[in-house]
Protein backbone atom coordinates (compact mmCIF):
# COMPACT_ATOMS: atom_id res chain seq x y z
CA UNK A 1 0.00 0.00 0.00
CA UNK A 2 1.15 3.54 -0.30
CA UNK A 3 0.51 6.72 1.08
CA UNK A 4 1.55 9.27 -2.07
CA UNK A 5 1.93 12.35 0.16
CA UNK A 6 1.11 14.33 -2.53
CA UNK A 7 2.39 17.24 -3.31
CA UNK A 8 4.99 20.52 -3.10
CA UNK A 9 2.75 23.88 -2.24
CA UNK A 10 5.25 26.50 -3.47
CA UNK A 11 4.39 29.93 -2.84
CA UNK A 12 7.52 32.23 -2.94
CA UNK A 13 7.34 35.21 -1.28
CA UNK A 14 6.43 38.55 -2.41
CA UNK A 15 9.60 40.61 -3.56
CA UNK A 16 10.25 44.31 -4.35
CA UNK A 17 9.35 44.73 -7.62
CA UNK A 18 5.80 42.93 -6.28
CA UNK A 19 6.09 39.82 -8.90
CA UNK A 20 3.85 36.63 -6.86
CA UNK A 21 5.35 33.79 -8.23
CA UNK A 22 2.09 30.99 -7.56
CA UNK A 23 2.28 27.12 -8.11
CA UNK A 24 -1.07 25.08 -7.67
CA UNK A 25 -1.25 23.30 -4.43
CA UNK A 26 -1.08 19.19 -4.76
CA UNK A 27 -3.47 17.00 -2.24
CA UNK A 28 -2.29 14.59 0.33
CA UNK A 29 -3.37 11.08 -1.26
CA UNK A 30 -2.60 7.41 -1.04
CA UNK A 31 -2.08 5.60 -3.69
CA UNK A 32 -2.56 1.24 -3.87
CA UNK A 33 0.27 -0.38 -5.78
CA UNK A 34 1.60 -4.09 -5.88
CA UNK A 35 3.78 -4.13 -2.95
CA UNK A 36 4.69 -6.46 -0.03
CA UNK A 37 1.69 -6.69 1.84
CA UNK A 38 1.07 -9.68 4.02
CA UNK A 39 -0.53 -12.38 2.86
CA UNK A 40 -2.78 -13.88 5.45
CA UNK A 41 -6.29 -13.31 7.24
CA UNK A 42 -9.77 -12.33 5.55
CA UNK A 43 -7.90 -9.73 3.02
CA UNK A 44 -5.97 -11.76 1.04
CA UNK A 45 -3.77 -10.33 -1.95
CA UNK A 46 -1.75 -7.06 -3.13
CA UNK A 47 -4.31 -4.33 -2.96
CA UNK A 48 -7.42 -3.40 -0.87
CA UNK A 49 -11.08 -3.10 -2.09
CA UNK A 50 -12.50 0.33 -2.41
CA UNK A 51 -14.76 -0.90 0.27
CA UNK A 52 -12.07 -0.41 2.67
CA UNK A 53 -11.14 2.97 4.43
CA UNK A 54 -7.10 4.37 5.12
CA UNK A 55 -7.91 6.37 8.57
CA UNK A 56 -4.40 8.08 9.06
CA UNK A 57 -2.65 10.57 11.52
CA UNK A 58 -0.10 13.07 10.63
CA UNK A 59 2.87 15.02 12.57
CA UNK A 60 4.33 17.89 10.76
CA UNK A 61 7.97 18.55 10.88
CA UNK A 62 10.48 20.84 9.67
CA UNK A 63 13.47 19.72 7.52
CA UNK A 64 15.82 19.78 10.32
CA UNK A 65 13.19 16.98 11.41
CA UNK A 66 11.84 19.35 14.63
CA UNK A 67 8.23 19.63 15.64
CA UNK A 68 6.09 21.70 14.03
CA UNK A 69 2.45 20.73 13.98
CA UNK A 70 1.85 17.71 16.67
CA UNK A 71 -1.77 16.75 14.42
CA UNK A 72 -1.68 17.65 11.13
CA UNK A 73 -4.89 16.73 10.28
CA UNK A 74 -8.23 18.69 11.44
CA UNK A 75 -9.49 16.16 14.49
CA UNK A 76 -6.09 14.43 14.75
CA UNK A 77 -7.95 10.89 12.07
CA UNK A 78 -8.52 11.73 8.78
CA UNK A 79 -9.67 9.30 6.17
CA UNK A 80 -8.32 8.77 3.20
CA UNK A 81 -10.99 6.98 0.14
CA UNK A 82 -11.50 6.38 -3.43
CA UNK A 83 -14.59 5.58 -5.61
CA UNK A 84 -12.42 4.04 -8.72
CA UNK A 85 -13.32 0.48 -9.84
CA UNK A 86 -11.08 -1.88 -7.96
CA UNK A 87 -8.73 -3.40 -10.51
CA UNK A 88 -9.19 -6.77 -11.87
CA UNK A 89 -8.61 -9.90 -9.17
CA UNK A 90 -8.73 -7.70 -6.36
CA UNK A 91 -8.43 -9.35 -3.09
CA UNK A 92 -7.00 -12.52 -4.56
CA UNK A 93 -3.33 -13.31 -5.85
CA UNK A 94 -3.59 -12.29 -9.52
CA UNK A 95 -4.97 -8.65 -8.50
CA UNK A 96 -4.56 -6.74 -11.23
CA UNK A 97 -1.90 -4.20 -11.22
CA UNK A 98 -3.57 -0.94 -9.49
CA UNK A 99 -3.28 2.53 -10.01
CA UNK A 100 -6.37 3.89 -7.92
CA UNK A 101 -5.64 6.94 -6.17
CA UNK A 102 -7.03 7.58 -2.16
CA UNK A 103 -7.92 10.91 -1.66
CA UNK A 104 -9.21 12.60 1.68
CA UNK A 105 -12.54 12.87 2.27
CA UNK A 106 -14.84 14.53 2.12
CA UNK A 107 -12.56 17.57 1.32
CA UNK A 108 -8.97 17.44 -0.42
CA UNK A 109 -6.06 18.05 2.02
CA UNK A 110 -2.85 19.88 0.57
CA UNK A 111 1.20 19.82 1.92
CA UNK A 112 1.85 22.83 3.87
CA UNK A 113 4.57 25.19 2.15
CA UNK A 114 8.60 25.26 3.40
CA UNK A 115 10.09 22.00 2.63
CA UNK A 116 8.42 20.23 5.46
CA UNK A 117 8.62 16.77 6.67
CA UNK A 118 5.60 14.26 7.61
CA UNK A 119 4.99 11.22 9.72
CA UNK A 120 1.84 9.21 8.76
CA UNK A 121 0.39 6.40 10.81
CA UNK A 122 -2.49 4.48 9.63
CA UNK A 123 -4.95 1.84 10.15
CA UNK A 124 -7.47 0.21 7.66
CA UNK A 125 -10.67 -1.49 8.04
CA UNK A 126 -14.01 -1.54 5.95
CA UNK A 127 -15.56 1.88 6.05
CA UNK A 128 -18.81 0.17 6.97
CA UNK A 129 -17.40 -1.62 9.85
CA UNK A 130 -15.54 2.19 10.75
CA UNK A 131 -19.10 3.95 10.72
CA UNK A 132 -20.85 1.16 12.74
CA UNK A 133 -17.78 1.59 15.70
CA UNK A 134 -18.58 5.44 15.74
CA UNK A 135 -22.31 4.71 16.12
CA UNK A 136 -22.09 1.99 18.85
CA UNK A 137 -19.09 3.49 20.48
CA UNK A 138 -20.66 2.57 24.25
CA UNK A 139 -21.15 -1.33 23.12
CA UNK A 140 -19.13 -3.91 23.83
CA UNK A 141 -15.14 -3.20 23.24
CA UNK A 142 -14.59 -3.09 19.79
CA UNK A 143 -11.66 -1.21 16.85
CA UNK A 144 -12.43 2.02 18.35
CA UNK A 145 -8.65 3.82 17.26
CA UNK A 146 -7.22 5.75 20.10
CA UNK A 147 -4.45 8.09 18.53
CA UNK A 148 -2.33 8.04 22.60
CA UNK A 149 -0.51 11.41 21.40
CA UNK A 150 -2.68 13.52 19.61
CA UNK A 151 -1.78 16.83 21.06
CA UNK A 152 1.86 16.32 21.00
CA UNK A 153 2.72 13.53 18.43
CA UNK A 154 0.08 12.20 16.71
CA UNK A 155 1.63 10.09 14.25
CA UNK A 156 3.72 8.10 17.46
CA UNK A 157 1.06 6.01 18.58
CA UNK A 158 -2.08 4.14 17.94
CA UNK A 159 -3.98 1.28 20.06
CA UNK A 160 -7.42 -0.44 20.06
CA UNK A 161 -8.23 -1.30 23.74
CA UNK A 162 -9.86 -4.12 24.89
CA UNK A 163 -10.90 -5.44 21.72
CA UNK A 164 -13.24 -8.29 21.84
CA UNK A 165 -11.94 -9.92 18.70
CA UNK A 166 -14.37 -12.49 18.67
CA UNK A 167 -17.18 -10.34 18.68
CA UNK A 168 -16.01 -8.09 16.49
CA UNK A 169 -14.15 -10.30 13.24
CA UNK A 170 -12.51 -7.37 11.34
CA UNK A 171 -9.69 -7.50 8.94
CA UNK A 172 -7.61 -4.68 10.39
CA UNK A 173 -4.39 -3.52 9.08
CA UNK A 174 -1.75 -0.89 9.74
CA UNK A 175 1.08 0.76 8.43
CA UNK A 176 3.58 3.86 8.89
CA UNK A 177 5.66 6.13 6.68
CA UNK A 178 8.33 8.59 8.71
CA UNK A 179 9.98 11.36 7.08
CA UNK A 180 7.76 11.99 4.16
CA UNK A 181 8.55 15.27 1.62
CA UNK A 182 6.17 16.92 -0.77
CA UNK A 183 9.72 17.10 -2.80
CA UNK A 184 9.80 12.89 -3.14
CA UNK A 185 6.00 11.99 -2.92
CA UNK A 186 4.19 15.17 -4.04
CA UNK A 187 2.64 14.62 -7.48
CA UNK A 188 0.41 12.30 -9.28
CA UNK A 189 3.38 10.33 -10.50
CA UNK A 190 5.77 10.14 -6.71
CA UNK A 191 4.50 7.84 -4.29
CA UNK A 192 5.15 7.03 -0.78
CA UNK A 193 5.28 3.06 -0.30
CA UNK A 194 3.64 2.32 3.04
CA UNK A 195 2.86 -1.67 3.58
CA UNK A 196 -0.01 -2.64 5.49
CA UNK A 197 0.38 -5.31 7.62
CA UNK A 198 -2.75 -7.82 9.39
CA UNK A 199 -3.32 -6.88 13.43
CA UNK A 200 -4.44 -10.54 13.41
CA UNK A 201 -3.83 -14.10 12.73
CA UNK A 202 -6.17 -16.15 10.86
CA UNK A 203 -7.34 -19.69 11.83
CA UNK A 204 -8.75 -21.85 9.52
CA UNK A 205 -10.25 -25.57 9.99
CA UNK A 206 -10.93 -27.92 7.19
CA UNK A 207 -12.47 -31.15 7.12
CA UNK A 208 -12.74 -34.03 4.72
CA UNK A 209 -14.12 -37.65 4.71
CA UNK A 210 -12.08 -39.47 2.51
CA UNK A 211 -13.41 -42.98 2.30
CA UNK A 212 -16.62 -43.50 0.78
CA UNK A 213 -17.60 -46.35 2.69
CA UNK A 214 -17.81 -44.34 6.19
CA UNK A 215 -19.46 -41.55 4.54
CA UNK A 216 -22.28 -40.10 6.78
CA UNK A 217 -21.14 -41.80 9.47
CA UNK A 218 -19.35 -39.11 11.93
CA UNK A 219 -21.14 -36.01 13.09
CA UNK A 220 -19.23 -32.86 13.80
CA UNK A 221 -20.64 -30.93 17.25
CA UNK A 222 -18.04 -28.29 17.20
CA UNK A 223 -14.34 -27.06 17.64
CA UNK A 224 -13.00 -25.43 20.74
CA UNK A 225 -9.94 -23.99 22.72
CA UNK A 226 -11.06 -26.14 25.85
CA UNK A 227 -8.59 -27.08 28.56
CA UNK A 228 -7.23 -30.48 29.78
CA UNK A 229 -10.04 -30.17 32.97
CA UNK A 230 -12.68 -29.20 31.15
CA UNK A 231 -12.25 -32.04 28.35
CA UNK A 232 -11.87 -34.48 31.31
CA UNK A 233 -15.32 -33.42 32.88
CA UNK A 234 -16.77 -33.76 29.56
CA UNK A 235 -15.40 -36.90 29.21
CA UNK A 236 -16.11 -38.26 32.03
CA UNK A 237 -20.33 -37.08 32.24
CA UNK A 238 -20.27 -38.75 28.99
CA UNK A 239 -19.08 -42.13 30.98
CA UNK A 240 -21.30 -41.36 33.95
CA UNK A 241 -24.56 -40.47 31.69
CA UNK A 242 -23.89 -44.13 30.42
CA UNK A 243 -24.48 -45.66 33.47
CA UNK A 244 -27.00 -43.44 34.98
CA UNK A 245 -28.56 -41.01 32.56
CA UNK A 246 -29.57 -38.40 35.40
CA UNK A 247 -25.89 -37.96 36.00
CA UNK A 248 -25.13 -33.85 36.53
CA UNK A 249 -23.74 -32.49 33.96
CA UNK A 250 -20.55 -30.59 34.20
CA UNK A 251 -20.84 -26.94 35.75
CA UNK A 252 -21.12 -24.04 33.00
CA UNK A 253 -18.20 -22.97 31.19
CA UNK A 254 -16.24 -20.38 32.70
CA UNK A 255 -13.67 -17.88 31.25
CA UNK A 256 -10.80 -19.98 33.40
CA UNK A 257 -12.19 -23.26 30.90
CA UNK A 258 -11.10 -21.75 27.98
CA UNK A 259 -7.39 -21.18 26.46
CA UNK A 260 -7.93 -19.10 23.41
CA UNK A 261 -7.24 -15.47 24.61
CA UNK A 262 -9.50 -13.40 22.61
CA UNK A 263 -9.73 -9.82 24.60
CA UNK A 264 -7.09 -7.76 24.71
CA UNK A 265 -4.94 -4.44 23.32
CA UNK A 266 -3.64 -3.62 20.04
CA UNK A 267 -0.72 -0.84 20.02
CA UNK A 268 0.95 0.89 17.48
CA UNK A 269 4.43 2.21 18.57
CA UNK A 270 6.14 4.75 16.37
CA UNK A 271 7.59 6.73 18.68
CA UNK A 272 11.27 5.15 17.85
CA UNK A 273 13.50 4.56 15.00
CA UNK A 274 11.72 0.58 14.61
CA UNK A 275 8.10 0.34 14.51
CA UNK A 276 6.96 -1.55 17.58
CA UNK A 277 3.26 -3.53 17.08
CA UNK A 278 1.86 -5.48 19.53
CA UNK A 279 -0.79 -7.24 21.68
CA UNK A 280 -0.78 -7.00 25.11
CA UNK A 281 -3.34 -7.77 27.90
CA UNK A 282 -5.20 -10.98 26.69
CA UNK A 283 -7.24 -13.04 28.36
CA UNK A 284 -9.93 -15.88 27.37
CA UNK A 285 -14.04 -15.56 27.52
CA UNK A 286 -16.40 -18.70 27.96
CA UNK A 287 -18.65 -16.68 25.09
CA UNK A 288 -15.48 -16.97 22.65
CA UNK A 289 -14.01 -20.82 23.46
CA UNK A 290 -15.93 -22.66 19.66
CA UNK A 291 -15.42 -22.14 16.56
CA UNK A 292 -18.31 -20.08 15.15
CA UNK A 293 -20.62 -22.27 12.58
CA UNK A 294 -22.00 -20.59 9.32
CA UNK A 295 -25.21 -18.79 9.43
CA UNK A 296 -27.70 -18.22 6.51
CA UNK A 297 -26.77 -15.72 4.38
CA UNK A 298 -29.14 -14.15 1.23
CA UNK A 299 -30.97 -17.37 0.57
CA UNK A 300 -33.54 -15.83 -2.46
CA UNK A 301 -30.42 -13.33 -4.33
CA UNK A 302 -32.67 -11.16 -3.22
CA UNK A 303 -29.87 -8.97 -1.08
CA UNK A 304 -31.18 -9.27 1.91
CA UNK A 305 -29.37 -11.82 4.22
CA UNK A 306 -32.53 -13.98 5.14
CA UNK A 307 -31.52 -14.93 8.72
CA UNK A 308 -28.64 -13.68 9.62
CA UNK A 309 -30.41 -11.15 11.87
CA UNK A 310 -31.99 -13.67 13.87
CA UNK A 311 -28.72 -15.77 14.25
CA UNK A 312 -30.24 -19.04 12.65
CA UNK A 313 -27.45 -21.77 11.85
CA UNK A 314 -27.11 -24.45 8.99
CA UNK A 315 -29.87 -27.07 9.74
CA UNK A 316 -30.48 -30.28 7.48
CA UNK A 317 -33.41 -28.57 6.57
CA UNK A 318 -31.54 -25.42 5.20
CA UNK A 319 -28.06 -26.59 4.22
CA UNK A 320 -28.70 -26.55 0.59
CA UNK A 321 -28.98 -22.50 1.30
CA UNK A 322 -25.18 -22.15 2.33
CA UNK A 323 -23.89 -24.59 0.35
CA UNK A 324 -22.16 -22.61 -2.96
CA UNK A 325 -19.01 -23.51 -5.27
CA UNK A 326 -16.90 -22.90 -2.01
CA UNK A 327 -16.98 -26.25 -0.25
CA UNK A 328 -18.47 -25.36 3.27
CA UNK A 329 -19.24 -28.48 6.48
CA UNK A 330 -21.87 -27.16 9.18
CA UNK A 331 -21.67 -28.36 12.87
CA UNK A 332 -24.54 -30.95 13.31
CA UNK A 333 -24.41 -32.38 9.93
CA UNK A 334 -22.97 -35.79 8.93
CA UNK A 335 -19.92 -35.08 7.28
CA UNK A 336 -20.05 -36.67 4.11
CA UNK A 337 -17.29 -38.26 1.56
CA UNK A 338 -15.70 -35.56 -0.85
CA UNK A 339 -12.20 -35.83 -2.50
CA UNK A 340 -11.51 -32.14 -1.51
CA UNK A 341 -11.66 -30.38 1.83
CA UNK A 342 -14.47 -28.26 3.19
CA UNK A 343 -14.15 -25.34 5.37
CA UNK A 344 -15.35 -26.30 8.74
CA UNK A 345 -17.41 -23.10 10.37
CA UNK A 346 -16.25 -19.47 9.83
CA UNK A 347 -12.67 -18.23 9.74
CA UNK A 348 -11.16 -17.02 13.17
CA UNK A 349 -9.13 -13.98 13.27
CA UNK A 350 -6.61 -13.92 16.21
CA UNK A 351 -4.99 -11.88 18.57
CA UNK A 352 -1.22 -12.85 18.17
CA UNK A 353 -0.43 -15.69 21.35
CA UNK A 354 0.92 -18.73 21.75
CA UNK A 355 -0.21 -21.58 20.33
CA UNK A 356 -2.90 -23.90 21.47
CA UNK A 357 -4.44 -27.18 21.44
CA UNK A 358 -8.23 -27.76 20.23
CA UNK A 359 -10.52 -30.10 20.44
CA UNK A 360 -12.94 -31.74 18.15
CA UNK A 361 -16.05 -33.05 19.58
CA UNK A 362 -18.18 -35.86 16.91
CA UNK A 363 -20.69 -38.19 17.47
CA UNK A 364 -20.25 -41.96 15.56
CA UNK A 365 -23.29 -44.34 16.13
CA UNK A 366 -25.36 -41.88 19.06
CA UNK A 367 -22.55 -41.75 20.98
CA UNK A 368 -19.93 -38.54 21.44
CA UNK A 369 -16.12 -38.50 21.60
CA UNK A 370 -13.54 -35.82 21.61
CA UNK A 371 -10.44 -35.46 20.44
CA UNK A 372 -7.59 -32.98 21.68
CA UNK A 373 -4.89 -31.67 18.76
CA UNK A 374 -1.71 -31.87 20.41
CA UNK A 375 -0.29 -28.81 18.57
CA UNK A 376 2.82 -27.95 18.21
CA UNK A 377 4.72 -25.62 20.48
CA UNK A 378 5.16 -22.30 18.88
CA UNK A 379 3.05 -19.12 18.16
CA UNK A 380 0.42 -17.59 15.95
CA UNK A 381 1.97 -14.56 14.50
CA UNK A 382 -0.32 -11.29 13.43
CA UNK A 383 -0.16 -11.53 9.64
CA UNK A 384 -0.10 -15.25 9.18
CA UNK A 385 -2.54 -17.48 8.54
CA UNK A 386 -3.14 -21.02 10.11
CA UNK A 387 -5.00 -24.01 8.03
CA UNK A 388 -5.79 -26.72 9.90
CA UNK A 389 -6.64 -30.08 7.37
CA UNK A 390 -8.73 -32.76 9.58
CA UNK A 391 -8.79 -36.02 8.21
CA UNK A 392 -11.84 -38.17 9.16
CA UNK A 393 -11.97 -41.98 8.98
CA UNK A 394 -13.59 -45.09 10.95
CA UNK A 395 -11.65 -47.87 11.31
CA UNK A 396 -14.52 -50.53 11.32
CA UNK A 397 -15.22 -52.83 14.59
CA UNK A 398 -14.84 -56.17 12.22
CA UNK A 399 -15.28 -59.83 14.29
CA UNK A 400 -13.85 -62.85 12.78
CA UNK A 401 -14.22 -66.50 13.79
CA UNK A 402 -12.35 -69.58 13.47
CA UNK A 403 -13.58 -73.39 14.79
CA UNK A 404 -11.03 -75.71 16.60
CA UNK A 405 -10.82 -78.88 16.22
CA UNK A 406 -11.78 -81.33 19.76
CA UNK A 407 -8.26 -81.48 21.59
CA UNK A 408 -7.27 -85.11 23.28
CA UNK A 409 -7.50 -85.28 26.95
CA UNK A 410 -4.16 -83.65 28.25
CA UNK A 411 -3.49 -81.57 25.66
CA UNK A 412 -2.89 -77.64 26.32
CA UNK A 413 -5.39 -75.50 25.31
CA UNK A 414 -4.37 -71.86 24.67
CA UNK A 415 -6.86 -69.66 25.67
CA UNK A 416 -7.05 -66.53 23.42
Amino acid sequence: MILTGAALLALAACNKSGTVIEEMPDELRFKVVSGAMTKGAELTGISMPKTYGIYAAATQKNASGIMENPSFFSGTEQLFATTADDPAGVNTSAAAADTRQWHASPASIYWPIGGVKMDFLAYALPREDHNAIAANAAAAPDWTAFWNAAKTDAASALSFNGVDTYANQVDVLYAVANGQTSAASGGPSHATPMSFNHAQALLIFNVKVNDASVSGKITLREIAFYTEARVKALRDYQVAKAADPSAAAPAALADADVTLETVGTFTVDNSRNGLSAAWSGLSAKAANAVLKNYVLQDTDSDGIDDAVATGAKVSPSNVAAVVTADLKAAYGLPVTYNAAYAQLGETLLIPEQAKENFTLTYEIGGNTYYYTFNELRGVWEKGKKYIYNLDLALNEIVITETVADFVESGSTVNLN
